[in-house]
């Protein structure tokens, strides 16, 4: 088969173990690996084809390592103020790889901390899969009725009226300070 002449047909393979594996869509003279779980060892056949004539050959075997990136706090959005249940809030993370949105289970994954009662909670981001690293974020659990922590309530209330007569009242009751 003359070189000149032959059209050439590409197609990479992954090591299994002995047991080669075609790589889908894989039909180029190169291969990109993006993925820290496709790291492994390839191969590529080439096919020559000139005058129905084929003849292929295998390339040397090459291992390809991917290292995963590692991210921090940065990749994870601030968490906004949360109200309190009374059971734990576990709040939806927004975390980024710049502007890849990263999906909990496959890229990472949460842990919670404090966040059943009123006061600051705390969530552990570990990354995994292409991504390494730890990152921590705090967020506030606050009362119904504001994040000042204030007085208020609602319920039942007796009150005396002009005429010396207790009555009930039904509704909410805040409690500000005396305004100056």
């Amino acid at each position: 088969i003359s070189a000149e002449d032959a059209a050439y047909a590409y197609q990479w393979y992954r090591m299994d173990g002995e047991t080669s594996v075609k790589v889908e869509s894989a039909d180029s003279a190169s291969l990109t690996v993006v993925n820290a779980a496709d790291s492994g060892t390839y191969f590529c056949r080439v096919t020559a084809t000139t005058d129905g004539t084929s003849l292929s050959r295998d390339s040397a075997e090459m291992t390809v390592s991917i290292r995963p990136k590692t991210l921090g706090a940065d990749a994870v959005a601030d968490i906004p103020d949360q109200t309190h249940t009374g059971s734990a809030i576990t709040p939806a993370l927004t975390v980024t790889d710049g502007d890849t949105v990263l999906t909990e289970g496959v890229d990472y994954t949460a842990a919670y901390e404090d966040n059943v009662n009123a006061g600051t909670a705390q969530v552990t981001v570990n990354f995994r899969g292409n991504c390494s690293g730890t990152a921590v974020k705090t967020f506030n659990i606050v009362k119904k009725g504001g994040s000042s922590g204030g007085n208020g309530g609602s319920g039942n209330v007796r009150y005396p009226t002009q005429h010396g007569t207790a009555k009930d009242a039904h509704g909410t009751i805040t409690i500000a300070p005396k305004q100056a």
